[in-house]
C-alpha cells in the first residue's frame, strides 16, 4: 500500500466476516487474559497450530552447547561463593 494504491475498505470483508464469527484456525486463536498479562502484554505469542521447529545439532555443537553451559554454571557458583563468604 501507498499513498498513490490505498488501501480498499472491500480488503477487509473477509477479515470483517470472521469477526463476526470468530472461530480459532492456523492464523487465528484466542488467548486467555492472564496469559497475556503475564507476559506484560506483548502479544508476540507463538502460534499454537505450527508444531515445534526441531533443531538437530552436530556432535560439536552439542559440545559447545554443554561447555558453555558449564561455564555458565561455574561463574555463578564463584559468584555465590563469593557471596558466602
Amino acid at each position: 500500500m501507498s499513498k498513490v494504491n490505498i488501501i480498499q475498505l472491500s480488503e477487509f470483508d473477509d477479515l470483517k466476516n470472521w469477526w463476526n464469527n470468530r472461530e480459532s484456525s492456523d492464523v487465528a486463536w484466542c488467548e486467555d487474559i492472564e496469559k497475556i498479562k503475564a507476559n506484560g502484554y506483548n502479544l508476540d505469542i507463538k502460534n499454537p497450530y505450527q508444531p515445534e521447529e526441531v533443531k538437530k545439532h552436530t556432535s560439536r555443537e552439542l559440545l559447545d552447547l554443554l561447555h558453555a553451559s558449564f561455564s555458565k554454571g561455574d561463574e555463578l557458583l564463584d559468584q555465590l561463593s563469593k557471596e558466602l563468604g
